[in-house]
This record gives C-alpha cells, sequence and structure tokens, in this order.
C-alpha cells in the first residue's frame, strides 16, 4: 500500500441527493490524499454523479473533476459516467495537447441543449487511445459523421464503443479507414426515422470501415420507426451488411443484435458468414409480435445435425458456438424445438444458454433446462407475464 502505483488507481462515486457538504468535503481531502500518495504515477479513474431525473448539484462532481483535471498530464486510463451539466468547464479546463499518458476514455453522458458538450472540443490525442467508450444520450449525441471523425484519427484503437445518430452524409472522396488493431466494435444508432434513413445512413459508415482484425461486433437498433415500412428498409440494405460481416469471417467470434428490424432468413445469412461463431446474443422487443425473427426457421438452423457412417452426430451450422442469448416475445417460439436445440448443442459445446420472453415455458422444457443447469452449465430461463 506504500507504492504509488497502488494509489493510482480509484473510484468516486458523488450521489447527488445522498451526500450532503460534510460528505463531499470527505471526499474530497480522500481524493487529494490519493493524488499525493500516487506521486507521478499515471492514473486510472472512475467519476459517477449518480442522480435521479435532473441533476440537483452537478458542482458536486465538478469540483472532483476540476481537481483531477490538475493531474491531467498524468491520466490514462479515464471514466466519467454522469449529467452534461457537469462537464461543462471541462472543455476550457483541460490543457491543450498535454495529456500524454492517456491510453483510454470512456464517457457515458445524460444532458440536454441548454448544457451541450462535444467531446471534440477536449482537444484528445486520439493516436494514443487504445479504448474509446462514447455513449453520449439525448440532445448531446454524436452523429455517425462526428463519430467517423474520431475513429479516423484514432487507428490504434483495439476497443471501441458508441452511440451515435444519423444521417451519415457522405462527402466528397470520403476514403475508407482502416482500424488495424480494433477487436471489439459496438455501435447503438439512435434516433427518429421516416424514410429509411437509418438504414442507410448505417450501411454507408459501414461500409467506409475496414477492421480486418475484429473478433467482437455489437449492434444495436434504438430507431423509433415513424410509418410504415420498417421491414423493407432493412431489406435494402442487408447485403451490404452481410459483406461487412463476411469481412471478418476468419475473426469474429461474438455478435451480439440488439432490436434490428430484421427477419429470420436474414439472421441465418448474417450466421453464415460467421463459421468462427463462439458467442450469439440476439435481442428483439419483448411485446412486439410484428417483428419476432425466433421462428421455428431459425431454431431449426441452430438445432440442425447430421449422423456420418460411424454414427457420430455433428451439428450442420455454428460448431464453435458455446453461448447463446435469446430475447423476444416468443410469439413464434417452438418449444419442442427449442428444447432439441438446448439438447443438441448442449453435448457439443454449448456452455452458455440464457432466454427471456413473454412466453410461458411448459414444465418439460423448464424441468430439461434445470437439469442441465443440474450439470453445471449456464443455462437459465426467465419470463415476463404481463397482467
Amino acid at each position: 500500500m506504500t507504492t504509488p502505483r497502488f494509489w493510482s488507481k480509484f473510484e468516486i462515486v458523488y450521489e447527488d441527493l445522498n451526500h450532503s457538504q460534510v460528505q463531499q468535503d470527505d471526499i474530497m481531502r480522500t481524493l487529494q490524499l490519493w493524488l499525493r500518495r500516487s506521486r507521478q504515477h499515471p492514473l486510472s479513474f472512475r467519476l459517477i454523479h449518480k442522480y435521479a431525473g435532473s441533476p440537483t448539484n452537478p458542482v458536486g462532481s465538478t469540483r472532483y473533476l476540476t481537481t483531477l483535471v490538475s493531474h491531467a498530464s498524468r491520466w490514462q486510463n479515464v471514466q466519467f459516467h454522469g449529467p452534461s451539466e457537469s462537464l461543462v468547464l471541462l472543455p476550457s479546463q483541460l490543457p491543450n495537447g498535454k495529456l500524454p499518458t492517456l491510453r483510454s476514455l470512456s464517457f457515458h453522458v445524460n444532458g440536454s441543449a441548454g448544457f451541450p458538450f462535444d467531446v471534440a472540443s477536449l482537444n484528445i490525442p486520439w493516436s494514443q487511445l487504445s479504448g474509446l467508450d462514447l455513449q453520449i444520450y439525448q440532445d448531446n449525441a454524436h452523429s455517425l459523421n462526428e463519430c467517423f471523425t474520431f475513429l479516423s484519427s484514432a487507428q490504434n484503437l483495439t476497443c471501441v464503443a458508441l452511440n451515435a445518430t444519423f444521417p451519415f452524409i457522405l462527402g466528397d472522396h470520403l476514403e475508407t479507414i482502416t482500424l488495424p488493431y480494433l477487436r471489439s466494435f459496438k455501435l447503438s444508432i439512435q434516433g427518429s426515422d421516416s424514410e429509411g434513413t437509418a438504414e442507410l445512413s448505417l450501411r454507408d459508415f459501414l461500409g467506409h470501415v475496414s477492421i480486418p482484425n475484429l473478433t467482437t461486433f455489437s449492434l444495436e437498433w434504438l430507431v423509433d420507426r415513424v410509418g410504415d415500412g420498417g421491414e423493407s428498409c432493412w431489406t435494402a440494405v442487408h447485403h451490404r451488411f452481410l459483406d461487412f460481416l463476411g469481412s471478418s469471417a476468419n475473426t469474429l467470434e461474438t455478435l451480439e443484435l440488439a432490436y434490428l428490424p430484421i427477419q429470420d432468413h436474414e439472421i441465418i445469412g448474417c450466421l453464415d458468414e460467421l463459421p468462427k461463431l463462439k458467442s450469439l446474443d440476439l435481442k428483439f422487443s419483448l411485446s412486439s409480435q410484428k417483428l419476432d425473427p425466433i421462428t421455428d426457421n431459425f431454431l431449426d438452423y441452430l438445432q440442425r445435425s447430421r449422423e456420418d457412417a460411424t454414427g457420430q452426430i455433428s451439428l450442420e451450422h455454428l460448431h464453435l458456438l458455446k453461448t447463446l442469448k435469446l430475447q423476444c416475445s416468443g410469439v413464434y417460439l417452438n418449444q419442442a424445438m427449442l428444447q432439441a436445440l438446448v439438447d443438441n448443442r448442449a453435448g457439443v459445446g454449448l456452455t452458455a444458454f440464457e432466454l427471456m420472453t413473454m412466453k410461458s415455458m411448459s414444465r418439460t422444457f423448464m424441468d430439461r433446462v434445470a437439469m442441465w443447469r443440474s450439470r453445471g452449465f449456464g443455462f437459465s430461463v426467465s419470463t415476463l407475464n404481463m397482467w
């Protein structure tokens, strides 16, 4: 405990409603103690501002952030989770060009137009970063074009998580960027759309990003569809999405898709591109019965097997799959086929299975899951019933 390295890693949690002035002062004294004892060692810290609704005292976390800014030359791994109100002064406080040890940056920020926050204003040394996590919500969310600009300057990244708005505007002579070291890419698209702009923007964005060593890809679709035509909009760009996945066929091991307006045969097309997949996580609306692609066709694809001349049974698809997570309304969920899927795969490599659905599951199926769980498998089923 006497080494500077020990004191260089810490977390500060400020609770907006629960911390009195005395408690805030105690936190400040503790922070200053850790900063002194860490001496000149690079700092890794997480500052979390907890609040409900609108923050009642954003200045609380601003005080701690201001103190940390005075040690910005030592920042190495930085995380801030809280309101944009606490970051208003950061662009003017942060010394330009004096973040020599910064390696990873994480902002989870909620806010409003009255308190704008733009990461681009912080003069980040993008080329130094190996990790970038920008979850900027509400009126402060970055556009796909802004995210593209960040990535084009940060080609040493190994892990990226972004949420972004659309459209993605193709400028003149826009060149494809290559991220040679990126292994994990998580992207969340948000906004309201009535013309398929979101799908076209995603197509163009992914079409201009090359990630040759990608092992984990996550896409979350938080697009409010105004009007009809959600399915046809995705269908028009699906072949380009397959091209993106196919470019990572030799490396991609984890795929997470959430709330995409995608059909069962389109999911199967995605999986056909990824023979080395080890983990599959699919989330769809629990309440919507219109777009639920967890159908007989999909389940049959996953559980289909064949027997060779020696009597050995092998799966036809996704031979390496170890983790399967599904969330769906269950309107098309065939429990007999699902049980066959679990039984077939549990014997040849599946070690974790999770299901969340609105559909009540039979006692037979639940007993089967309990049996596998008793044998050490990480299997679980959750059902939600609306009264």
